[in-house]
Parts: C-alpha cells; structure tokens; sequence
C-alpha cells in the first residue's frame, strides 16, 4: 500500500521551498494552493497524454 501525497500537500511543500527564494503573503496561501494544484493537475493530464 502507498501514501500517495495529495495535491494540497504538495503544494505546501513547493510554497516552503518557493520561500526560501521569494518572500512568501501567507494571507494568499489558499490562492496559492489553488493555482499550484491546478498546475499540477496540467502537469498530471499532460504527463497521462504523452504515455
């Protein structure tokens, strides 16, 4: 069985390490969640069209 990571938790981490170059509002956390798991919903699909 694996703990395959959601998208949200993937996104907290790439925000985390996104600040470590760029400051970060963490008032716009949820915009940014949003934006991220939408990209990586992209990425998904794109990576699915291609196999």
């Amino acid at each position: 069985m694996t703990n395959k990571m959601t998208n949200k938790e993937k996104a907290e981490i790439i925000l985390e390490c996104l600040e470590e170059y760029v400051q970060i509002d963490w008032n716009f956390r949820g915009i940014y969640v949003k934006a991220i798991d939408k990209a990586l919903i992209k990425i998904a699909k794109k990576e699915k069209a291609a196999n």
